[in-house]
């Protein structure tokens, strides 16, 4: 599956192309199919790559933010953007501007309310996103009720976040847009501090998905 974006002849709109397990024109909290239960972790396993406009750390010509994940978008309103209550894990590539940086590059990154709780970068293994790559994502609960979300590419350990809450109802997401939120003070009032920026990209720009496996261990 190729998910693309294009050049736009308005220059400055958000474009977006998203693929998802819930209905977006409806009431999106706490709706998808997946939660993992003490002992019986969720796993979500894919074959992905970048086009070559990619950049790795997130400084190439591609605009905005990509990736696979599972999330709950919380959406205010149908088609609307998300709200306070915006939770995410999953692997996901950010172009250099986004959240001022604090996830530029392909990540395993995981939200809570809008903000990334924990954030991993492929380090000490040598990763090339702009070729296939394989990604897993262990989300776990442990017999203290606990979660943690294991993030892993090509078999190595990418890192492990302890959530701070509990999340439940996640669906399955794949998207690619030119949207760059950065922190800001005029978004103080919406209970996340972004504003966002929607560049328009020079060439098209393409994510690209050979398979995608979800289990219930």
């Amino acid at each position: 599956m190729k998910v693309t974006v294009n050049p736009s002849q308005n220059p400055g709109h958000y474009i977006n192309t998203d693929i998802t397990q819930i209905d977006l024109g409806a009431p999106s909290r706490n709706v998808g199919p997946y939660t993992p239960s003490k002992g019986h972790a969720i796993v979500m396993e894919a074959r992905v790559k970048w086009s070559s406009n990619y950049d790795l750390h997130g400084r190439g010509d591609a605009q905005g933010t990509s990736g696979i994940v599972l999330w709950n978008p919380d959406l205010t309103e149908p088609y609307g953007d998300p709200g306070p209550e915006y939770d995410q894990i999953g692997f996901v590539w950010a172009s250099k501007d986004v959240l001022n940086g604090i996830i530029s590059g392909f990540t395993g990154t995981s939200f809570i309310n809008q903000v990334p709780v924990g954030i991993s970068k492929p380090l000490l293994h040598n990763v090339n996103i702009n070729d296939w790559i394989t990604v897993k994502m262990v989300w776990a609960e442990n017999l203290l009720g606990i979660q943690t979300v294991t993030y892993y590419v090509n078999g190595h350990l990418l890192g492990v976040h302890i959530l701070p809450v509990k999340l439940k109802n996640l669906a399955l997401e794949i998207w690619n847009d030119n949207g760059e939120p950065y922190l800001c003070l005029g978004g103080l009032g919406s209970g996340m501090p972004l504003c966002y920026n929607d560049p328009n990209p020079n060439q098209p720009q393409s994510f690209y998905v050979d398979w995608v496996k979800i289990t219930q261990q």
